[in-house]
């Protein structure tokens, strides 16, 4: 009588490589770049995409303040926890006629959000932006860097979404502008119309601790 073979299931494969720290911690970062799309923008691991304008610049006025939401929706249960970073790249342009001197603050909140539409929070914090002595006619780039740090492990399931939020604020008068970069192909030179802004780094980054199951 033949004896019936019997198979393990086989488990989902990937395709991964992680360095000593990784393995030694059990945790692996993951860089979602911060993108703009046509009328939405979006978190990716792809640095290659270009960003439909790649930044967003604010002005004086109302409203006060401008807020731009990143997503990304996992096709596949992922679990996180460690350590986490967040790089924002903003610059200025004074066009005011004089020098003039502020401080903004950018806001950042990182949450999943499940199908529900039931926000958890993973991260948020608030940094300035200092400008000082700004002369007429010239502009400059900068980035801030936050740290979040998820100390139980946040299970997101099938459909749920990661969330990054960032607000930046209002100018002080109606001729200086306020940019915030989120390009993934990181280009240095965008345009504004028929004006070239020249940035340091236009690339938004979210890094984010998934656990690694070896």
């Amino acid at each position: 009588m033949a004896i019936k073979k019997q198979y393990a299931k086989s488990q989902e494969t990937a395709i991964a490589s992680y360095n000593y720290t990784d393995i030694a911690t059990g945790a692996g970062n993951i860089l979602f770049y911060g993108g703009d799309v046509s009328g939405s923008a979006i978190l990716t691991t792809t640095s290659t995409m270009l960003g439909y304008n790649g930044y967003t610049r604010t002005t004086n006025g109302s409203p006060t303040t401008t807020t731009i939401t990143f997503d990304a929706t996992f096709e596949r249960p992922v679990n996180l926890r460690g350590k986490g970073y967040i790089v924002i790249p903003y610059g200025y342009r004074n066009d005011s006629g004089g020098t003039l001197s502020f401080s903004p603050s950018v806001v950042y909140t990182l949450n999943k959000v499940d199908a529900a539409s039931v926000s958890t929070s993973i991260g948020s914090g608030s940094g300035g932006m200092y400008f000082n002595t700004i002369t007429d006619g010239s502009y400059g780039w900068d980035n801030v860097t936050f740290e979040f740090n998820i100390t139980t492990t946040l299970h997101l399931k099938t459909g749920d979404t990661l969330r990054f939020t960032a607000t930046i604020p209002k100018t002080p008068n109606a001729s200086t502008f306020l940019y915030m970069g989120h390009d993934p192909a990181n280009r240095t030179n965008l345009y504004e119309g028929a004006e070239e802004i020249v940035w340091t780094t236009s690339q938004l980054q979210v890094s984010a601790p998934f656990k690694i199951d070896l």
